[in-house]
């Protein structure tokens, strides 16, 4: 994923099935890979939205419940909690 600032950002699921991430930073340098917590069983979907003049990336994969969990990074680079996709992206569609 690339933002309108350059800031390259990738995510992964690692061997302990938490969402990692890891960005670049403004010389072009890698951060290091950090946790994002949670617990996934499928693969990330990153998805780019825009909202009035916020630009916002949700990312959503499967929880251990089988359910669709996503995160937001809003502009300011601040990242929700993990919430049931329902209620991040009001389409979801397996929410009870």
């Amino acid at each position: 994923m690339r933002f309108a600032n350059g800031t390259k950002e990738e995510f992964v699921v690692g061997a302990d099935h938490a969402v990692w991430t890891n960005w670049t930073r403004s010389d072009g340098s890698w951060n290091g890979w950090m946790s994002m917590g949670g617990w996934v069983q499928s693969r990330i979907y990153a998805t780019p939205e825009q909202e009035n003049s916020t630009s916002l990336l949700y990312i959503i994969a499967t929880g251990s419940d089988g359910n669709d969990w996503a995160r937001v990074r809003h502009s300011n680079g601040y990242w929700t909690s993990w919430q049931p996709r329902c209620f991040a992206i009001p389409e979801g569609h397996n929410c009870a």
